[in-house]
């Protein structure tokens, strides 16, 4: 039998990187602009998940 296991941790990585996304994509380029906002909110979710 399969077993399912969920990554918390992911899904919270998830959360916040779309979050700030939303936030900080306005104006022109918003695909690019929130790729990188998500991607660099992700690492400082990541990193502070490191020191804690």
């Amino acid at each position: 039998m399969m077993t399912l296991s969920i990554n918390y941790w992911l899904l919270l990585y998830g959360a916040f990187a779309g979050l700030g996304a939303v936030i900080a994509a306005r104006g022109r380029n918003r695909l690019i602009k929130a790729a990188v906002v998500g991607a660099a909110v992700v690492f400082l979710v990541d990193l502070a998940r490191d020191l804690v």
